[in-house]
């Protein structure tokens, strides 16, 4: 600065020192511009403004701590201030420096411009100020300002995608100088473009065409990308702009538009090649991957081969099943970074096929379906055999399900369909049953004579439920016999069928063959030989007599109420009535056990007698009164008789049964009506009543039936009779005849004669006597039926005897006195009921005299008192008075009391 003196009021002149009084400006910080500089002054934008950080950019004086932000600074034109890097400043007159304080400025104009590209690192920063008047007086920064400026390359921001096949691209960023292609021409640049790594390394890039490269504006380049490359797909890339010799990375900033997916074709349940169409798939197969997501499993591809880069490949998915299952396309970058497309329904396993399937048997059993696309998870796999759900299954490949069936079925093309994971194959009627077999004949075979019926037993007959017009039964042979109205009786292994017999002819003995078909399938010859009819056979004979244990026996009153009932089979069809035997040849009897013991005069024809029933398997014949057991009876029909298949014997005879009476009370000493209830007791009358055993364990008495007046007043069934007297318990049977010489005796049962009542008792003088008791049930006249007469539970009355049979015993007492004594009476040791008045008195007391006593009072004392606790001078003082009469009681024994004109008399 110019310099001046002042003394006083006197001043110099200005001077202009040699040196300068102020440091000049220094650059202490790191500056940097666009390589374009303000583009020629086409860009000017904050961006390029270059800022220098120093001291002695301006006087510091008043200036506050913020003052950046607070106010405006002079502008400090070209005359008074420049910025050169590498000693050349910008070329534009305009140039100028914003220096907004003493430690900071700014500058647009660079020596670089929009066609002049700058690449210096380190360059030398000169900032030149201070000037007095010119720039040949200003201070500069001097060495201060060495290596602290560099040009920057493209700087990117951000870049828009493209589809993986390629197209524009537009990047966003700064530093770009508004030059057009002039700096991506390759021939003047031979490392300038655009470039999308495709590896860590960018040794593997895509490009755009340097063509197509245009710097827009310094903020915006557009260009055409080729597409992503062979050795992979850029997703979250680095994007490398160079422009002429200079270079800008955005890490990390470009991705490729997410893929597409349109469709991806079905692949068998066994795995294959499925082809995927969609876009933005990119060129390189290493990158991509598909999954399908499955109800229970994801499977995948691999093996990917492009058809079309960009648009279409191929991939080998493994096994596995599902239909309509989201399928994904996932594109890996070399970064780590995925793209990824999902298509909700994306892909179908190809639905199963049914083409064959094993034969199992109507009950039921292991079958195998053959085909293809079962899949490999046999939980989502379902099979039903002639609409019956398939259990237990089990995959041995993709083409092979085993399980087992119910069966339930018959017949041969029955239909098999496989459902895998909601997916239904076609229906294959490819399932047979097995053919019915014929193993044997159950139970009876039909009889020889007239309609029946046959079982059958075997396997594969089907459900009870089978149709029965899908059944029919040939029996071979002749005369002709047909079968009809067959039905499975016991699922799957036995049928029953009707048959009609031979006509009015026996169907013979010789074995016929049978033939079933069920459903169009027939047994063969499994049945052949099996059938032979049924000759008749007597298997029982029972008469009136019931009962499981005494089947086979008849009442020995064998009259022409009580028949004989011959039971068997194969007797033969009943004709119009009843009566009808048309098959019946001879019918005989034998009193022998068997027919190897009965010989021609043995026999007895009754075959007049019999009487043939509807069902085929009775006879009825009147049987004379017999005794004995082991009787024999055989038949013949058609000729055919029951010696040789079962003739029958008749057990034995059976006599009267006694089961129970009635009253089981009520019935005293005296006797009384009794019923007897049981079975063959024999017509209504008292002409087979022989006798009534009475007390069968106990000196039994053998009533005539008249002395009880016994007599049958229900058929077989009830006799009456008059109980004769008696005490206590007696056991009685009942013996009867059967009018032909044959006697039969019941079992005994036994009763109870109800116990003694007493109803009155006389009274008893004191000194004892007779004591009479009147009421029931004491027994027959004597003494041998009381047992013992009770008094007060203490002692006895003796010598009892009965006087009036049954109503009255009397017996003798002790010497006694007092009133309501208890009595008891036991009757064969039956105790009696006591009712009240079962009690009996002592007779009272008579005063007949009282002799007079001297007025002297002095009478001499009775013995007796000297017995009682009598004071001996009071005892021989006396007066004692006497009394005469009846019942006083025992001698010496104490009296009750005894008074005199209302006094009492001490000691009595």
């Amino acid at each position: 600065p110019y310099v001046r003196l002042a003394i006083g009021s006197v001043t110099t002149n200005h001077v202009l020192p040699q040196l300068p009084l102020y440091e000049g400006p220094v650059v202490t910080g790191e500056s940097s511009g666009s390589h374009f500089g303000d583009c020629t002054g086409t860009c000017v934008n904050t961006d390029h403004i270059v800022t220098v950080v120093g001291r002695n950019f301006a006087p510091d004086f008043n200036y506050s701590a913020d003052v950046h932000q607070t106010r405006q600074y002079s502008v400090y034109n070209l005359t008074y201030a420049s910025v050169a890097i590498d000693g050349a400043t910008g070329a534009r007159s305009s140039y100028q420096v914003d220096v907004f304080n003493s430690t900071y400025m700014t500058f647009r104009s660079t020596p670089a411009g929009r066609y002049t590209q700058l690449t210096s690192q380190g360059a030398t920063l000169t900032v030149s100020m201070m000037c007095a008047g010119s720039l040949a007086t200003c201070q500069d920064s001097g060495s201060t300002g060495v290596e602290k400026f560099a040009f920057t390359g493209p700087q990117v921001d951000s870049v828009s995608s493209t589809a993986t096949v390629g197209g524009e691209i537009t990047i966003k960023g700064k530093f770009f100088g508004n030059n057009e292609n002039v700096f991506f021409n390759e021939t003047a640049y031979p490392e300038a473009g655009i470039k999308v790594c495709a590896n860590s390394a960018c040794s593997v890039f895509d490009a755009c065409n340097s063509s197509t490269a245009n710097s827009r504006s310094d903020t915006r380049i557009r260009c055409t990308l080729v597409g992503s490359s062979t050795a992979g797909t850029a997703y979250s890339a680095d994007l490398v702009v160079t422009q002429g010799n200079m270079s800008g990375t955005c890490a990390g900033c470009y991705s490729y538009s997410a893929p597409l997916l349109a469709n991806v074709s079905s692949a068998p349940a066994a795995g294959g090649l499925v082809t995927v169409n969609g876009q933005n798939f990119g060129a390189y197969p290493g990158a991509l991957a598909l999954t399908v997501t499955g109800t229970s499993s994801t499977f995948s591809c691999s093996n990917f081969v492009f058809l079309v880069p960009h648009y279409q490949f191929t991939c080998l998915m493994e096994a596995g099943m599902g239909f309509n299952m989201p399928a994904t396309v996932t594109i890996t970058s070399y970064t780590g970074a995925t793209q990824s497309v999902t298509k909700s329904i994306g892909f179908s396993y190809e639905p199963p096929k049914v083409f064959g399937c094993s034969v199992a048997d109507t009950a039921g059993g292991l079958v195998t379906i053959t085909g293809q696309s079962f899949g490999t998870n046999v939980s989502l796999v379902t099979a039903y055999v002639d609409g019956v759900l398939l259990n237990g299954t089990s995959l041995t490949s993709d083409g092979v399900l085993v399980g087992y069936t119910t069966g339930g079925g018959t017949g041969v093309l029955n239909p098999v369909y496989v459902i895998v994971d909601s997916q239904t194959s076609n229906t294959a009627n490819v399932f047979n049953y097995s053919a019915p077999s014929i193993t044997a004949v159950l139970g009876d075979p039909p009889g020889m004579f007239g309609a029946s019926t046959i079982t059958l037993e075997g396997a594969n007959f089907g459900a009870i439920t089978t149709n029965a017009t899908l059944i029919s039964l040939d029996i071979g042979g002749s005369p002709t016999c047909t079968a009809s109205s067959c039905s499975v009786t016991t699922a799957n292994t036995v049928i029953t069928c009707a048959t009609s017999g031979c006509g009015n002819q026996s169907c013979g003995v010789d074995a016929r063959n049978l033939t079933l078909t069920i459903d169009s399938q027939s047994s063969g010859t499994s049945g052949h030989g099996l059938l032979v009819f049924g000759r008749p056979i007597i298997t029982s004979v029972y008469g009136s007599v019931t009962g499981t244990s005494q089947r086979g026996y008849l009442s020995f009153f064998a009259q022409s109420y009580d028949k004989l009932v011959i039971v068997g089979k194969n007797f033969g069809s009943a004709g119009p009535t009843i009566l009808d035997g048309s098959f019946l040849d001879y019918a005989y009897f034998c009193e022998k056990s068997s027919t190897e013991l009965c010989s021609g005069a043995d026999w007895v024809d009754i075959s007049s007698t019999l009487k043939k029933s509807l069902d085929n398997v009775r006879l009825n014949v009147e049987i004379p009164p017999n005794a004995g057991e082991n009787h024999t009876i055989v038949v013949s029909f058609g000729g055919y008789n029951t010696t040789t298949t079962g003739s029958a014997v008749i057990k034995g005879y059976l006599g009267p049964a006694m089961t129970s009476f009635t009253p089981t009370s009520g019935i005293t000493t005296a006797g009384g009506l009794m019923v007897a209830f049981g079975e063959r007791f024999g017509p209504i009358n008292d002409t087979y009543i022989s006798n009534i055993i009475w007390g069968v364990n106990d000196n039994p008495v053998l009533y005539a039936a008249s002395d009880l007046s016994a007599r049958v007043q229900t058929e077989n069934a009830e006799i009456a009779f008059i109980a004769p007297e008696g005490v206590g318990t007696k056991s009685f049977q009942i013996r009867m005849t059967n009018g032909a010489g044959d006697y039969g005796t019941t079992e005994a049962l036994t009763m109870t004669y109800d116990r003694p009542i007493l109803q009155a008792a006389s009274d008893v003088p004191v000194q004892g006597g007779t004591l009479t008791i009147t009421g029931k049930g004491f027994g027959p006249l004597g003494s041998a039926f009381v047992s013992d007469v009770v008094v007060n539970n203490a002692f006895n009355c003796t010598g009892t005897v009965v006087t009036v049979a049954h109503t009255t015993l009397t017996c003798t007492m002790p010497a006694g006195t007092g009133v309501r004594n208890i009595l008891k009476v036991y009757v064969d040791g039956q105790m009696s009921i006591i009712l009240n008045a079962a009690t009996f008195d002592y007779a009272a007391p008579v005063i007949s005299a009282v002799p007079s006593i001297p007025t002297d009072h002095l009478v001499e004392a009775h013995p007796a008192h000297q017995t009682l606790a009598v004071d001996a001078a009071e005892a021989a003082a006396g007066p004692w008075l006497t009394v005469l009469g009846l019942n006083f009681g025992e001698a010496n024994s104490s009296l009750g009391s005894v008074t005199v004109g209302g006094a009492g008399c001490l000691y009595p």
